[in-house]
């Protein structure tokens, strides 16, 4: 039993590692292009001129499509600079854990506030496009930096702050988990506030949760609080056998990863698009396939 169990942990991190690896090499300007939509669209706005449907706005209506119909999949998978986190987390993870060192972790409470600061970083950009400021957002973007250094080329003296801001993201997201992400994010701001349709929302019966069991939030980047569905499946908990469990309950902030579902020793969360086990890595697949199909028109087609 534990042999298999473990065969598919080391089948589903493959599937997972060659998913992101695929995404992060062949459409690493996916996040920049959705968001150079928002900056069009909104420069449009303060000009009084129509939005036209370029490629830009094109791609971010896109990946805002998809977010409605299956989560946040592209942050949890295709977005190269949360794949470059998630590899930086990593590392210092096996590090930590061979000088037997206790992780860094900010509290579930801090993180509820800290979420608010990619809504923050959203509307003071956003606001310079506007105001017709947007050659500012060039000089300090860390993305800018990120991109150069995954060309292989070195920063450009007018982006000096993005380097520095870059560099400093770069070492807050060796501590905590999709700091970047989950905190700061301008893009994930506009992913989160997208209503997720019901088949893609996770859902569980708490009445079932073993005892004080905290799996599901231990494991989860966004530290999301699972939809209680006890009084949907006609469930009639006692209020006092079902423990406490402070996070965050907004399904926006879900990064759609599966973590949890694959973590919860009752097999008591469900969603009809994050499956677990065998079907689960399919259905990760699949959207994959799906959300590169739909990068490849929207991308590399009119490129």
């Amino acid at each position: 039993m534990n042999k298999n169990i473990n065969d598919f942990k080391k089948i589903s991190l493959s599937v997972k590692v060659i998913i992101r690896g695929l995404f992060f090499f062949i459409f690493p300007a996916a996040y920049s292009s959705a968001f150079s939509g928002a900056k069009y669209a909104v420069s449009r706005i303060s000009l009084g001129k129509p939005i036209e449907l370029n490629p830009f706005v094109m791609i971010l209506i896109g990946l805002l499509a998809f977010t409605i119909l299956f989560g946040r999949y592209f942050c949890g998978f295709a977005c190269a600079f949360g794949t470059y986190g998630d590899v930086l987390y990593e590392i210092s993870a096996r590090i930590r854990k061979k000088f037997k060192k206790r992780p860094f972790a900010l509290s579930v409470e801090s993180g509820l506030w800290l979420k608010y600061g990619k809504y923050i970083c959203a509307v003071i950009l956003l606001a310079l496009c506007y105001l017709g400021k947007e050659s500012i957002i060039g000089q300090i973007s860390p993305w800018t930096a990120f991109s150069r250094l995954e060309a292989l080329s070195l920063p450009d003296r007018s982006n000096i702050i993005g380097v520095l801001i870059f560099a400093v993201l770069s070492i807050l997201m060796l501590f905590e988990k999709r700091f970047f992400c989950r905190f700061l994010c301008p893009m994930g701001a506009l992913f989160a506030i997208m209503p997720v349709i019901p088949p893609s929302q996770l859902g569980r019966n708490r009445s079932r949760c073993f005892g004080k069991c905290r799996q599901c939030i231990n494991v989860c980047p966004a530290n999301i609080t699972i939809t209680d569905t006890t009084l949907d499946e006609g469930g009639e908990a006692n209020a006092s056998e079902i423990p406490i469990q402070v996070g965050d309950s907004s399904m926006g902030e879900c990064f759609a990863c599966g973590k949890c579902v694959e973590a919860c020793p009752a097999n008591n969360i469900k969603s009809n698009t994050i499956l677990k086990e065998y079907k689960g890595l399919i259905w990760i697949a699949a959207k994959g396939v799906m959300l590169a199909v739909l990068l490849y028109f929207l991308l590399l087609k009119q490129s």
